[in-house]
């Protein structure tokens, strides 16, 4: 690597720092031993004033494109930062840190949608925050952005990490919970319900005590909908506030009543 065809590897060497230094082009450059035995047996017959010029001329394109390499990874870094944060609040509730109602439909209608294919189990558990609009009547809508935040972080600690937890909006919730039939959700959803009621929060006017009510819905793979399933918990919920809030409610299929069927009554025997 010396020696080229009508060339030295010298010469080439000047030329190429040339053109990076006029250019400002990206090169490699790699030297082997005798390349280097080479360079230094051609240094001694090349001018002085040449050989420093285009030793100068190396360092000013290694200057320059290890600075060129710098912005170009500070740059890289930054979008890639920049592009991560929109992604995390483009699927997060920025109260509270839990899945935005959008992305939890996005995760929800997988998980139906892998329900169905492989005939696996999928439920929903639906939650309010009971009296919530008294809480913050009383003590202000700071104390209900921290009852909102400390439900969140209680109902995550007691799911698993293939279930999902979002906010549909204002003080309700939902869970979907993959692989889980009626019993299993039941036990989950009363796990949640317990939880929340021993959360103590102190404030100004003493301490907070608060509920959920609960609606939970199976997925009926037969005609499997997220948003059916969705609205079926939403009613199991509201049955729960009816019925004097802080339980757990099972949305039920209504029941199939067989048609009457009027049969003619045998003729009497004499």
């Amino acid at each position: 690597d010396g020696f080229l065809h009508g060339l030295t590897g010298i010469a080439v060497c000047v030329f190429t720092l040339s053109v990076v230094a006029l250019r400002v082009r990206t090169f490699l450059l790699i030297l082997s031993v005798p390349s280097l035995l080479f360079a230094a047996l051609g240094a001694v017959n090349m001018p002085a004033f040449n050989f420093f010029n285009s030793i100068a001329l190396y360092l000013l394109s290694v200057g320059l494109a290890c600075i060129l390499m710098l912005v170009i990874r500070s740059f890289r870094i930054k979008t890639f930062s920049s592009e991560k944060e929109l992604l995390r609040i483009s699927r997060h509730d920025s109260l509270t840190g839990a899945f935005n109602r959008g992305y939890l439909t996005e995760l929800a209608e997988r998980e139906v949608a892998l329900a169905v294919r492989h005939g696996r189990a999928l439920a929903v558990a639906m939650l309010d925050i009971d009296h919530f609009k008294r809480i913050n009547d009383t003590y202000g809508h700071d104390t209900g952005d921290e009852v909102i935040r400390r439900l969140v972080k209680t109902c995550s600690g007691n799911l698993r990490e293939i279930d999902h937890f979002g906010r549909i909006g204002g003080e309700e919730f939902a869970c979907v919970l993959p692989e889980t039939g009626a019993a299993e959700a039941l036990v989950c959803a009363e796990r949640l319900r317990r939880s929340v009621e021993a959360i103590r929060i102190e404030t100004s006017q003493g301490q907070l005590q608060f509920t959920i009510s609960v609606g939970v819905a199976v997925l009926d793979v037969t005609h499997a909908d997220w948003n059916a399933l969705l609205k079926e918990a939403d009613n199991a919920l509201y049955r729960a506030k009816r019925a004097g809030r802080n339980r757990v409610v099972l949305a039920t299929p209504e029941p199939v009543i067989a048609p009457r069927v009027i049969r003619p009554v045998p003729p009497t025997k004499n």
